[in-house]
This record gives structure tokens, sequence and C-alpha cells, in this order.
């Protein structure tokens, strides 16, 4: 298990050297998925669900393309992204 961590670190600066435009991109496109789930987690808690769906459509766009369509926070976004729109269908 601490093999396989070491060799991820290893990989990910790897990567940060060869392609450092490219880390930081990704970086900043995470950071801004975050802060939008945070703005859609609001508007949700509000009641706001149609002012939140464009936001949660965003962090899964964002998610798939800095990670990958399989990663698991996609998946988690998909599912948040399910829960805005069943609950704006019931409102």
């Amino acid at each position: 298990m601490l093999t396989r961590k070491v060799r991820r670190i290893g990989r990910c600066l790897a990567l940060l050297l060869a392609f450092p435009h490219e880390c930081l991109s990704q970086q900043q496109d995470l950071q801004e998925a975050e802060a939008l789930h945070w703005q859609a987690t609001q508007l949700y808690n509000q009641g706001r669900y149609a002012q939140a769906i464009p936001l949660a459509e965003r962090v899964l766009a964002i998610f798939e393309k800095a990670l990958s369509p399989e990663h698991p926070h996609g998946a988690t976004s998909l599912s948040s992204l399910a829960e805005l729109y069943y609950c704006g269908a019931r409102n």
C-alpha cells in the first residue's frame, strides 16, 4: 500500500516537472470545481434547486475533464446533480 502511494507521488512529481502548466491548470480547475460545489450546496440547502443545477453541471464537467469520467469524484458529482434534478422536479 505504501509502495503504491510512493509510486503515485513519484508519478505526480514527474508529471509536474514535465508539464507544470498542465498541472497548474488542473489544480485551478479543481479549485473552481470545489468553489462551485460549495455554492451549489448552499443553494441546495436554501431550496434553490434550479439555480444550483447549472453549477452542479459545471462541477461534473470539470471533474470529467480534469480527472476522468471514471473518477469517483465524477460519480459523486453525478449523484449530487441527480438529487438536484429530483428535488427540483418535486417542487
